[in-house]
């Protein structure tokens, strides 16, 4: 009944009324207005047409244009409209790679890879430590907040009220008043039914900015499309928490859903840390124009502080062609712990690749679904790669969130992004991988100790069958 609340009183209702008015509207015109009227039938084939035309003209992959063009065709109107709207998709930038930076050939030329896709260079951090859990994320986060001495720099895909956040607000507000700068990025989408639109305002009073990344209002559903769905906290520049933890009860075991809730992070200290402050502000004169500027030159003044763990930053579209580059380049093994399993062409291409090859690729999936259309889809890619050898589980006790990366033993990922196309593609996301065997060893004992305790995926049933390929074909827009 909450959620229903919050749903009807929040900003997703109107959002759905004008979809729904939309569609209405088509229906209404195609049952009711007599089939003489010749004009309209002509308008709505004009209509699909030039959003087909736009359609395939843009520069976008194959598999998004697929998904628009079924909708056109079962929706003239309002599918048209919808295409249209949503044509415009991020385009990964492209920079001069960073080379010779690491004397390991396979991180040298991953860090390559990435940093020609994202902009960030490679560097060496300090210290790196991983979280198995949502409660050890929570400690160490609350730790850190509460010896920030100039800035706290937050950027999440959902906050919600609860114990969680509730103890970080206490911590950051106590860190403001003190005249550390206390900063908050949000998701307007993924926080439509855990925070008031005015939440901002509210946080205000307690010296701490916060800005959602899109308003989200009925006339602008491309952006209920493309996400921030990045998780990092920056303290001071010179420690950075990364990974798929949000700021939510059920993230770190105080609110149960879907069985137990499996969630990890890494935090990496030195210039990694400094290379997402520099990030993070480049965005910010977006959100406060008056100080954006002043935030830029904070970043830029942070000290480079090098360790002798190599790291490779990665954000956005740039871990799919870091992991492409590494299903190519492992030698033994390669594991990974992701929610939702939908991945582009590309990247399951190299998955199977590698399994046909020799390599040991396992993946952890959910046994206990949160999205139910999305564990469709997620039991269909896994049965999919198994049949190229790609070993795949459940994870029994209920809901892995984890999302990580393991490739010989030597080298880990713990990032945001999720083995599905709209985080490998469409959304903002960020991680790192980490050259380290220390922490590499942790993350795969983590692994394997839920492979040991997972379930093989199921036969698919006939109806689940039908279910998943028709949903298939809208996997880039889902």
């Amino acid at each position: 009944m909450k959620k229903l609340r919050r749903f009807f009183l929040g900003r997703l209702f109107p959002c759905a009324i004008s979809y729904m008015f939309l569609l209405a509207l088509t229906v209404g015109l195609a049952v009711y207005l007599p089939s003489a009227l010749a004009p309209l039938a002509a308008f709505e084939r004009l209509l699909a047409l030039i959003a087909a035309v736009l359609v395939s003209l843009d520069r976008t992959d194959t598999e998004i244009k697929l998904g628009k063009l079924v909708l056109i065709v079962l929706l003239p109107y309002s599918g048209a409209i919808v295409c249209l709207l949503l044509r415009r998709q991020p385009q990964a930038p492209h920079f001069a790679p960073a080379r010779g930076i690491f004397s390991d050939e396979l991180c040298d030329r991953l860090g390559a890879v990435v940093s020609a896709q994202c902009g960030i260079a490679p560097c060496f951090a300090k210290e790196a430590k991983y979280y198995p859990t949502g409660a050890d994320f929570f400690s160490a986060l609350i730790k850190s907040i509460g010896n920030a001495k100039k800035f706290i720099w937050l950027e999440y895909y959902i906050v919600a009220n609860g114990t969680f956040w509730g103890a970080t607000l206490s911590a950051l507000t106590e860190r403001a008043e003190c005249g550390v700068d206390v900063r908050l990025v949000y998701d307007d989408f993924g926080c439509a039914l855990t925070l008031p639109k005015n939440y901002p305002q509210k946080l205000k009073k307690y010296k701490i900015k916060a800005h959602p990344v899109r308003r989200l209002t009925p006339f602008s559903p491309a952006r209920s499309n493309v996400r921030d769905h990045r998780k990092c906290a920056i303290i001071d520049g010179e420690t950075v928490f990364l990974g798929g933890i949000n700021l939510a009860d059920e993230y770190i075991g105080e609110l149960i859903k879907y069985g137990n809730w499996k969630d990890t992070a890494i935090s990496l200290t030195g210039a990694p840390a400094r290379a997402f402050a520099i990030e993070y502000a480049k965005h910010q004169i977006n959100y406060d124009p008056s100080n954006g500027k002043s935030v830029g030159e904070t970043a830029n003044r942070i000290a480079l502080q090098n360790g002798g763990i190599p790291c490779i930053p990665v954000l956005d579209r740039a871990y799919a062609a870091g992991v492409s580059y590494l299903a190519n380049a492992a030698q033994k093994t390669l594991y990974f712990s992701t929610p939702y399993l939908a991945p582009d062409k590309n990247t399951l291409f190299a998955l199977q690749t590698a399994a046909k090859s020799g390599i040991d690729v396992r993946i952890i999936i959910p046994h206990i679904p949160d999205k139910k259309s999305i564990f469709l889809l997620t039991r269909r890619a896994a049965r999919e790669l198994m049949r190229y050898g790609v070993q795949v589980r459940e994870y029994t006790a209920g809901f892995v969130h984890a999302k990580s990366l393991t490739v010989d033993g030597k080298l880990c990922a713990v990032t945001s992004h999720n083995l599905d196309y709209r985080s490998l593609r469409l959304q903002r996301e960020c991680g790192a991988f980490v050259f380290s065997a220390d922490l590499t060893k942790e993350i795969e004992r983590d692994f394997l100790n839920m492979w040991e305790n997972g379930t093989p995926v199921p036969a698919a049933k006939r109806a689940e069958k039908a279910a998943g390929a028709i949903l298939s074909l809208f996997t880039p827009i889902l």
